[in-house]
């Protein structure tokens, strides 16, 4: 097997470790391809860079990309996200105040952002801590409710660079 056969098998079971797969027919279900794809890889040598991607934690998930194909991992990020959007909004939720609510909710912006991060991060626990998303998920959970006060800072900092807004207050 040369070089380059073996790198693109590497990146293929990398992929496959990352999505929770365990054949090429089920990598290919996962990221939404047809089964045919992953041999194609393999006979080209090569993977397309959007894929490799996923790997780096640099591919997104948007807002139209319905839950049930998400990777393991992004189904995990999606759940990191929600929680921590949930308790930076928190304190708007409970205010009564319904029509404010809707509004701040309604804007899914924010929300789409912590996810990027929370893909990054489950990535990241993964890499050094974890083998499965479902295990990054639970060990970032404990960090964020151990640490609250410097969690939420932390979020809502993120937010703030990520919507390019000059300051935390900014974004309630």
């Amino acid at each position: 097997m040369s070089n380059r056969e073996e790198l693109v098998a590497k990146y293929i079971d990398d992929l496959k470790k990352h999505v929770g797969a365990d054949t090429d027919s089920e990598l290919a279900k996962l990221l939404s391809l047809d089964k045919r794809t992953v041999s194609a890889w393999r006979s080209r040598k090569s993977v397309p860079e959007r894929f490799l991607n996923l790997l780096s934690g640099k591919g997104e998930a948007t807002e139209m990309s319905p839950l049930a194909k998400l990777s393991p991992l992004d189904q995990q990020a999606f759940s990191l996200a929600l929680f921590r959007y949930t308790r930076i909004m928190a304190d708007v939720a409970q205010t009564g105040e319904y029509r404010q609510v809707w509004d701040e909710f309604r804007s899914s912006g924010p929300f789409w952002m912590l996810m990027v991060r929370a893909r990054k991060d489950i990535s990241e626990a993964m890499r050094e801590r974890a083998d499965h998303p479902a295990t990054a998920l639970a060990l970032l959970l404990h960090d964020d409710i151990e640490d609250p006060e410097r969690t939420m800072e932390r979020d809502r900092s993120s937010l703030a660079q990520l919507s390019g807004l000059r300051t935390v207050d900014e974004i309630k």
